[in-house]
């Protein structure tokens, strides 16, 4: 009778496991094996049986295939996919409370390799993971419209990318901590920046072309001409000195189209000096 009753119980609980489940239920049918087993309902070789089942649900004998669960938790979210020791391991979906589903490879419970992430507010994340953060190469995509495509490190741009606005502005370079960092090329309307930046401001040496040809060679600083540098304008204007926050500040000449020279002082671009 002992006997029947303990395979009756395995048979509830090894069904249960088939469907939707949850932490807590795992946590009750553990105590409830251990009993029986504490008993001597369950021989020790049926409990590691039943304890195995119950750990890895959607495992199939042979171990050469899995099916799909259900797994709820408190939280709100819901994974459907397969499961190793109780935790996430394998092909699987896991949406959050609020909308937010992953879809990739898991181990250990979190992305690894490549997997899909797609926000309730529409942006979307196709790519590399490494312990559930982004990871390698990947494209991300806001619900603007933006685009960027390259590597990803902690979760964020870092490495090597192209970014597209939508807009047209364009960025093709060096990305650190999720912004614009490094070296690299900007291109908006026809204007050519290539140079280094800093958190997403054109920063260091640099080269600016506008569309409508004028060129700027030198020192840039809080995104603007700030240093020493070089202006060349269409019509014949040579600029050579200082510059600050975009204009011409402190000891420079500039040479005019006739051959004149002002070469001197010069305060938010006007001359206090000679002209030679």
């Amino acid at each position: 009778m002992k006997k029947l009753l303990g395979i009756l119980v395995l048979g509830l609980l090894w069904c249960n496991t088939s469907y939707t489940e949850n932490t807590s239920n795992i946590a009750s049918q553990l105590e409830q094996l251990n009993d029986l087993y504490k008993s001597g309902t369950l021989t020790k070789d049926e409990f590691n049986k039943a304890k195995k089942k119950l750990l890895n649900p959607g495992e199939i004998k042979n171990n050469k295939q899995r099916n799909q669960v259900t797994k709820k938790y408190d939280d709100g979210s819901k994974y459907v996919g397969e499961l190793k020791n109780g935790k996430r391991h394998g092909q699987g979906t896991h949406t959050s409370a609020n909308g937010d589903k992953r879809v990739g490879v898991f181990k250990n419970g979190q992305l690894n390799g490549q997997g899909t992430f797609t926000s309730l507010n529409g942006d979307k994340y196709v790519g590399g993971y490494k312990n559930g953060n982004k990871h390698g190469q990947g494209t991300l995509i806001w619900s603007d419209g933006a685009k960027y495509v390259g590597e990803f490190k902690n979760d964020e741009m870092n490495g090597q990318g192209t970014i597209i606005h939508s807009d047209g502005a364009k960025y093709v370079g060096s990305f650190k901590n999720h912004n614009i960092n490094g070296q690299g090329t900007f291109t908006f309307n026809g204007d050519k920046y290539v140079g280094g930046f800093k958190n997403g401001n054109k920063r260091g040496q640099g080269t600016f072309i506008w569309s409508y040809g004028d060129k700027y060679v030198g020192e840039f600083k809080n995104d603007d001409m700030n240093g020493h540098g070089t202006y060349t304008w269409t019509n014949g204007h040579k600029y050579v000195g200082e510059w600050k926050n975009g204009k011409k500040h402190g000891q420079g000449a500039l040479t005019n189209p006739d051959g004149t020279v002002m070469s001197g002082k010069f305060k938010k671009d006007k001359f206090y000096g000679k002209i030679n």
